[in-house]
């Protein structure tokens, strides 16, 4: 299993800015995203990335702000 953090990229459409995902590939954890994202309307172009966590050495992933 890896991590994987996706973020999105249309932040005016979206109601999810990111989400960290456990899964075995890149391509499985951008499918558990889509799968659970909250858009403010219908998705017209789902615009995720998707990073890789290297989970070897020691590292702030995310920090999250109030009001961000």
């Amino acid at each position: 299993m890896k991590v994987f953090k996706i973020e999105s990229q249309d932040y005016q459409f979206d109601e999810d800015v990111s989400m960290v995902i456990v899964a075995a590939s890149a391509k499985r954890a951008l499918v558990m995203a889509i799968e659970k994202w909250q858009f403010r309307d219908e998705p017209k172009n789902v615009n995720l990335k998707v990073n890789e966590i290297n989970i070897c050495k020691e590292q702030i992933v995310d920090i999250s702000h109030y009001g961000d």
